[in-house]
């Protein structure tokens, strides 16, 4: 299942008290569904949760008997059939068949408590979430222009959110996205999805221990590289006679009897070259009176 899926379950859980916040939810939801108006009113959605729960407050709220019908690609269609209990729906939220219903109708959701539950239907009807294990995304898709401008004014003027939506116009919909994190996290808080919210922090959090976990081994291993690269133990022709364990500590001493270099690192790393044959990588100086020169490769 989803993570967005898992939203719009755990929003489906939560309890409506009171009638108005009921009236709320049912309006959010018809309103931003796939049609409201006197000619079609239905909502077309792959969750059973979200066509159960329009099904239920159409009855409840509006007093009419939508069908539930099950399309042949899988998906849930719950559709008010009779043109006459569509104007009675259109009614019961204060259109009718003349003014048309594109509009946010602000006396829906007078009261401050039935904010959330607007929010709810509305986002159960036209909005997604992305797995956050991926990217920090939230849109509603919305029809039509000026009901996209209403719910992106509604949101701005939520006295619980501070958050700020954006919008871009995609296949002939108006999007209202959101793309920070913290803002999506107090959007699914204010809606209900608690549980989501505090997934998401997780995410987060995780994300950003393992990128200063990664950080740290990036720098650690670009300065072992560095280290290495200056460790080394060149012949004439340039090319690398041996590298050495750690360059932590390196002592290199000059055995006047063997003719020989030998090099000491705090890995009790021991080798020897002849003289004549090598070069130590970033150091010049003289052995006994003999110049040996380590210019870098």
């Amino acid at each position: 299942m989803s993570f967005s899926a898992n939203v719009k379950n755990e929003i489906l859980s939560t309890e409506l008290d009171n009638d108005c916040c009921r009236h709320a939810f049912a309006y959010g939801m018809m309103l931003f569904s796939r049609a409201f108006s006197s000619y079609d009113m239905s909502i077309l959605t792959e969750n059973s949760g979200v066509a159960e729960k329009y099904l239920e407050l159409t009855k409840s709220v509006c007093c009419v008997k939508p069908q539930l019908i099950k399309t042949e690609a899988g998906k849930f269609k719950v559709e008010v059939t009779t043109k006459d209990e569509r104007l009675k729906v259109l009614e019961t939220f204060g259109y009718d068949k003349k003014s048309g219903a594109l509009r946010l109708n602000w006396s829906n959701i007078s009261d401050e408590c039935c904010k959330t539950a607007f929010l709810q239907g509305v986002f159960l009807t036209c909005g997604t979430i992305n797995d956050p294990n991926k990217n920090y995304h939230m849109e509603f898709v919305v029809p039509y222009l000026n009901l996209s401008r209403d719910l992106k004014l509604f949101i701005n003027d939520y006295d619980q959110l501070s958050v700020e939506p954006k919008s871009i116009v995609r296949n002939s919909n108006h999007v209202i996205y959101f793309k920070d994190s913290e803002a999506i996290e107090d959007l699914l808080t204010v809606m209900g999805a608690v549980n989501s919210s505090l997934e998401i922090m997780g995410v987060k959090m995780y994300k950003d221990m393992r990128n200063n976990v990664n950080r740290k081994l990036n720098f650690e291993n670009a300065n072992l590289d560095k280290t290495n690269s200056a460790a080394k133990i060149y012949d004439k022709g340039g090319n690398i006679a041996f590298t050495l364990a750690t360059a932590a500590a390196v002592t290199v001493e000059f055995n006047a009897t063997a003719n020989a270099v030998k090099v000491t690192t705090t890995g009790n790393f021991t080798d020897a070259v002849t003289l004549k044959d090598v070069y130590v990588a970033g150091s010049k100086g003289l052995c006994n009176g003999m110049e040996w020169n380590a210019s870098a490769a």
